[in-house]
């Protein structure tokens, strides 16, 4: 019989009181406890998978890998748009500088981290695109190791000397090559990059002969070309630019199909009769293959936002770069797997025998 004081409970604590007695009648205290640690891991299991659920991505700070060092022109724009992503998805977004080896060294570290949206990379026309053709064997795939997110920005190289060198124009430059008892040299930030890839352009269709002279840091080569130590390179323009206001360095050639509107006195590549220079590098961030849906759907979202900004249109002009974007994942990856098999016929037409 129930103490008397129970029988003064409302019902709803009166019928709990009958449920608990209940259970301790029936289920003796080990099996109850057996329950209560099921109860227990049960809880713990489904945690960790609210935590990385897509409605709560991002939850932590998200970090971008740069396959060039600080300065160079992919870094700058990855730095600025990294800083606004920042604000719109509500989390940090750090910056890693992984430079050398054509952007390999980035581009594996990426393939090889979690799938869980939270390590980037900034991608190049370089890394996804001519590596694939110019090595014979990479630690990953241009497409395959990962998920294409979108665009951020392109800007053309531009061709600059040393002022001392003597030459004020592209064919003045060829002129001197043909009739130096040595080669001249160009510089390139490593086998596969652009700046490589124009020199080699360069030397095929001018018929000359040209040294390459690889570097792991793009902003060593600007001093040495400065120096006079380097007879010329085609620098990306925003890594090149305050250089050629100063005077520092003498630009001769745009390899895009424009003008830039910060060099206007430099005639494009095309404009000189050089028809094969005619490139813009791009910059793009890639999340590891496996990454989710949901993720990279946020992510290219973020990456909208930030590029449609007004300011941030006039940044990347400021410093001779242009905002380019992609209205979904899927249709920059069609954009990717044209443009590999566009530019591995370029490459294999330069005979730059695979690495």
């Amino acid at each position: 019989m129930l103490p008397p004081r129970a029988l003064a409970l409302p019902k709803i604590v009166l019928r709990q009181h009958l449920l608990k007695e209940s259970v301790n009648m029936i289920y003796p205290r080990s099996l109850k406890s057996v329950f209560a640690a099921l109860a227990v891991a049960a809880f713990s299991a489904a945690a960790p998978m609210k935590a990385v659920s897509a409605e709560q991505y991002p939850t932590r700070a998200i970090k971008i890998v740069v396959p060039v060092a600080p300065g160079g022109g992919s870094d700058v724009t990855t730095r600025r748009v990294a800083d606004a992503m920042s604000k719109i998805l509500g989390q940090p977004i750090t910056i890693e500088n992984r430079p050398g080896a054509a952007g390999i060294i980035a581009s594996e570290l990426v393939a090889k981290a979690a799938p869980d949206g939270y390590t980037l990379l900034a991608g190049t026309r370089t890394t996804a695109t001519f590596n694939i053709a110019l090595y014979k064997s990479l630690p990953y795939h241009p497409i395959d190791s990962y998920v294409p997110i979108g665009r951020m920005n392109s800007f053309p190289n531009v061709l600059v000397v040393a002022p001392s060198l003597g030459v004020n124009t592209i064919k003045e430059l060829v002129e001197l090559a043909k009739r130096s008892a040595k080669p001249l040299s160009f510089a390139s930030g490593g086998v596969g990059t652009s700046t490589h890839l124009m020199g080699e352009i360069l030397k095929s269709s001018a018929k000359i002969n040209l040294l390459h002279v690889p570097y792991k840091d793009s902003s060593a080569f600007i001093t040495d070309t400065i120096a006079g130590r380097i007879d010329m390179v085609f620098a990306n323009i925003p890594q090149a630019l305050p250089h050629v206001q100063s005077g520092r360095l003498k630009a001769l050639a745009i390899t895009s199909t424009e003008r830039s509107t910060l060099l206007p006195g430099i005639p494009t590549a095309i404009d000189a009769g050089f028809n094969d220079l005619n490139f813009s590098n791009w910059v793009a961030l890639f999340a590891p293959k496996g990454t989710p849906a949901d993720a990279v759907a946020i992510l290219h979202g973020a990456l909208q936002k930030a590029m449609e900004q007004p300011d941030m249109r006039q940044a990347l002009l400021a410093v001779g770069s242009y905002v380019e974007t992609d209205p979904s994942p899927a249709e920059f990856a069609k954009f990717l797997k044209v443009d590999v098999d566009q530019w591995s016929a370029v490459i294999r037409a330069t005979g730059v025998p695979p690495q």
